[in-house]
């Protein structure tokens, strides 16, 4: 028989519930502000201020690019650590943890939850979910940052509670129940947030107010620089000579409207006071053009100004600082504070990693051993680099540190530091140990083509 949500789980939904309604109105602000093109629709102005609107948009994105989560792996041999591997693969959890660091930018966190699939209709053993801070909450012990229980709102009619054992299905508007299933005592529920503290947990937005000011500084700014190039390109003329009854017809209605583009042509009149003079020509001169320097140089300040907030490069927010090709120390230079904020941001959102790979392990055994859970717990966490690396300066590091004797050619830990994925990594692993070779720079010959590396002279020095 159906029923209703019990008076624990309302009490534990309107906990929720609270968390969801006290940030409802400063996410949708967010969200205004990262979809530029919508918020320039509805205020209808010009797509020439899109460069500004869209600068939010591209604080979130710039710091999202340099925080590229890849599948771990795993050192020792583990039966569990390896398929909980598989199931991140399966689960393209990959591409929904990237879609969770981009929430958790925009909102400050984000919710991952994983849940069983269905396998007979073709899904994954294991599925894993993201929800944005306006659709999911969760109740958190931040002593131990476990969750207790965690909301997914999946639409009007629908929605998830997870509490610990239990998972509830209703109807969020007349809260009833309808499916219910066994869960396991963790909450399958990891919380990535951005830039967490002891006063904001949950993290904080990329979109500051700093931002937010400075992008509404620049879009005036832009909207003044548009009214003002009517005037750039059509500077206002200046006539000598003329009377009043030239300007003016006989109701005193101004005769020379001033139009863009539009020339007048003026007849030679007499002065009046003296008929008998000759007939002289007015003569007509320019004022000075208008410049559009001050508001270029005020938009360059506004832009260098948010720049420097967010810790993006100048060039990400549409102003060119210089027109000759940047060398690649030049672009290590500049990238210097945004890949120290991605370093510092991975291991924040390796503790949320942490747990997913434990709600993944959860559910695909039921429940976790203290043995298991340390099996899983030792799976590498991996990363692609931020910095800026060319494919022919890594590859020239790895030889070189082969050559040095600091790496052992060929396995599959120095594979992972060459530019190449981990699918090709494994491949390469299992045919250089199916392959015995007497020169150990073999295999990693074979990988870099030998582009910009030599074997050393047998029984001399590398020079």
């Amino acid at each position: 028989m159906p029923r209703r949500l019990t008076s624990d789980e309302r009490d534990v939904l309107q906990r929720l519930r609270g968390q969801l309604d006290a940030h409802r109105s400063g996410n949708e602000e967010l969200n205004r502000y990262a979809n530029a093109k919508e918020r320039a629709q509805a205020r209808g102005v010009s797509e020439q201020l899109l460069t500004p609107l869209d600068w939010p948009r591209k604080v979130i994105d710039v710091l999202a690019n340099k925080l590229i989560p890849e599948a771990p792996t795993v050192s020792a041999d583990s039966e569990l650590a390896q398929a909980v591997i598989d199931a991140y693969r399966q689960s393209n959890a990959s591409w929904v943890e990237m879609q969770a660091i981009k929430s958790a930018l925009r909102h400050g966190p984000a919710f991952v939850f994983t849940t069983k699939g269905d396998v007979e209709l073709g899904e994954p053993q294991v599925v894993v979910s993201v929800c944005d801070a306006a659709h999911a909450t969760a109740l958190i012990d931040w002593r131990t940052r476990r969750v207790e229980a965690a909301l997914q709102v999946l639409g009007e009619k629908m929605a998830i509670l997870f509490t610990p054992g239990f998972a509830v299905e209703f109807d969020p508007s007349t809260q009833q129940v309808l499916d219910e299933y066994d869960s396991t005592e963790r909450v399958p529920c990891a919380v990535y947030t951005n830039d967490p503290s002891l006063d904001h947990p949950f993290g904080r937005s990329r979109i500051t107010p700093t931002v937010i000011g400075l992008t509404d500084a620049a879009a005036r700014t832009l909207a003044r620089q548009e009214v003002a190039a009517e005037f750039y390109q059509s500077p206002r003329p200046l006539f000598f000579g003329l009377s009043d009854e030239d300007l003016h017809d006989e109701q005193g209605v101004p005769v020379l409207q001033r139009a863009i583009g539009a020339g007048w042509g003026f007849p030679d009149a007499a002065m009046q006071d003296e008929p008998d003079s000759q007939l002289r020509r007015a003569k007509v001169e320019w004022a000075p053009q208008a410049t559009m320097q001050p508001f270029s140089d005020q938009f360059r300040l506004q832009a260098a100004a948010l720049a420097a907030a967010a810790s993006i490069p100048l060039q990400h927010l549409g102003v060119v600082q210089d027109s000759n090709p940047t060398s690649a120390e030049a672009i290590m230079a500049q990238e210097k504070p945004l890949v120290e904020l991605a370093f510092a941001q991975q291991r924040e959102f390796d503790v949320a990693r942490r747990h997913l790979m434990l709600d993944i392990a959860t559910t695909l055994v039921g429940g976790l051993s203290e043995q298991q859970a340390a099996e899983v717990r030792g799976l590498a966490l991996r990363w692609r680099d931020p910095r800026h690396r060319s494919v022919s300066e890594q590859s020239q590091f790895v030889a070189m540190q082969v050559q040095a004797g600091n790496l052992p050619a060929g396995t599959i830990d120095t594979l992972r530091l060459l530019p190449i994925d981990e699918d090709d990594v494994a491949a390469i692993a299992a045919t250089n140990a199916l392959r015995p070779t007497s020169d150990p720079l073999a295999p990693l010959a074979d990988i870099l083509g030998r582009q910009g590396t030599q074997s050393p002279p047998q029984g001399g020095a590398v020079r």
